[in-house]
């Protein structure tokens, strides 16, 4: 019997050993703020969006709200993602704009509260380093102009929606389509610059990006 009970014993104490060395999953916490995307916060920790989606699978990428906790693994124990280059200019103003998708409109907005069509163009290319005013017909005498067989993502669209001049603005995706704040629809959103509305609202495009 007491052979049998220090047999017990020793296999109790390998058990709490073994728990006590296996490897935990390193990670961190983070409470966001006014206008994070989880784009921005993958950047931030060199942890891509789908690593922080599958730590946090009841948070909705579209809907993150101010203060609300979420869990960052470390880049070191996340699934290793596939070496991809780094995307250019022009993508990664499209990655940017399009982590607002869904975001409401506001007359005067520039944050996750709400954009105008000029504040969210305003507010990515300032989160890439290019000074940008808060205007569409003046964002309109930036860069080069760019015809719209050429048009290349990140290229600012533009349109004539009320009076003679410039009054909307967009920032072309690839594929005939392009994303914006839309007052139509209430928020961010992407349409088509070949058929309906906007195609017929044309005016021109601007190129920011090499």
């Amino acid at each position: 019997m007491r052979l049998r009970a220090a047999a017990l014993v020793a296999i109790g104490i390998g058990l709490t050993i073994g728990l006590a060395v296996g490897p935990a999953q390193a990670r961190t916490t983070y409470k966001i703020k006014k206008g994070d995307t989880l784009w921005e916060i993958g950047k931030r920790y060199n942890v891509s969006v789908s690593a922080l989606k599958q730590a946090n699978p009841g948070v909705e990428p579209r809907k993150l709200q101010i203060g609300q906790t979420i869990v960052v693994p470390d880049a070191k124990s996340a699934k290793p993602a596939a070496k991809v280059a780094k995307p250019r200019l022009g993508q990664a103003l499209v990655n940017t704009a399009l982590g607002f998708k869904g975001a409401r409109y506001r007359y005067g907005g520039m944050s996750s509260r709400g954009f105008d069509c000029s504040g969210l163009v305003a507010r990515v290319l300032r989160s890439h380093g290019i000074r940008a005013p808060h205007n569409s017909a003046a964002l309109y005498k930036l860069g080069q102009p760019v015809s719209k067989s050429s048009l290349k993502p990140g290229d600012l669209v533009f349109f004539r929606t009320r009076g003679r001049g410039i009054s909307h603005v967009g920032i072309y995706i690839g594929d005939g389509k392009f994303v914006h704040a839309s007052t139509g629809r209430g928020q961010v959103c992407t349409d088509t610059l070949r058929t309906g509305y906007y195609a017929q609202r044309y005016v021109g495009a601007r190129r920011l990006t090499q």
